[in-house]
């Protein structure tokens, strides 16, 4: 149980990126792709199986 929960805490550690190991932007198609990193967001997603369309709201908190 201990050997669990410490490769918990060591696993999630990694999930907070750094910044200067990033990938450089790139230009897409319809405009630029920029990394982001986000401790916290709230997704709304939308899935229309009918139609084939999927919406997406997203807010990023602090």
């Amino acid at each position: 149980m201990k050997k669990l929960i410490l490769g918990a805490a060591l696993l999630s550690t990694s999930a907070y990126a750094n910044l200067h190991l990033s990938p450089p932007d790139f230009d897409t198609k319809t405009g630029r792709a920029v990394f982001v990193d986000f401790k916290t967001a709230e997704y709304d997603i939308t899935y229309d199986l009918v139609n084939e369309v999927t919406q997406s709201d997203l807010m990023v908190k602090k």
